[in-house]
This record gives structure tokens, C-alpha cells and sequence, in this order.
């Protein structure tokens, strides 16, 4: 919800991921969650789709999904339990 809003405590998120959620990254992604119409009943609904490690770091993969609209939200996190990257793709 931080990320919509566009208030993000940068502690839960590595030095390198900062920039791309605080700066122009960060606006992508906010304009993405706000085209949902409810974002809090799309996140409590949304569906994990995979979870797996890649070089230590833990993926996982939600499918987003509101009247008329869906995407795919990745969050990557580190073994600290830091996020290394949030993405959302595939807003229609």
C-alpha cells in the first residue's frame, strides 16, 4: 500500500532496489496498482502463481485481478528478508 501512496519507508528494501521503487520506478509502478479499482481487495484475493529461489533469492509471482483488469506482480527478497525488486507487468 506504501507504494501507492507513494510514502515508502526505504528500510525493507536493498541500497540497489531504492530507485527503482522511490524514484521513477516507483511511479511506473504506483500508476500500474492504480488502475485497479479496490487495490486492497485485489491484493488480499490475488493469487500466488510460483514461488521458487534464484541465486539465493526468494521469487514470487502474484496474479492480479479486478473487473476488466489483471497483471502479474513479482517481488524478489533477499535472505534478510530485504525486497530486491517489485515489478508489475501486464496491466489491461
Amino acid at each position: 500500500m506504501q507504494l501507492v501512496t507513494g510514502k515508502i519507508d526505504e528500510q525493507p528494501f536493498t541500497p540497489d532496489a531504492r530507485p527503482n521503487i522511490v524514484g521513477e520506478g516507483g511511479k511506473q509502478i504506483r500508476e500500474s496498482l492504480n488502475a485497479f479499482s479496490l487495490l486492497v481487495a485485489i491484493t488480499h484475493a490475488s493469487e500466488l502463481l510460483e514461488q521458487r529461489t534464484e541465486n539465493n533469492v526468494r521469487v514470487y509471482r502474484y496474479f492480479l485481478t479486478d473487473v476488466g483488469r489483471s497483471a502479474v506482480c513479482e517481488v524478489r527478497l533477499t535472505p534478510d528478508d530485504k525486497f530486491s525488486s517489485i515489478a508489475v507487468a501486464g496491466v489491461r
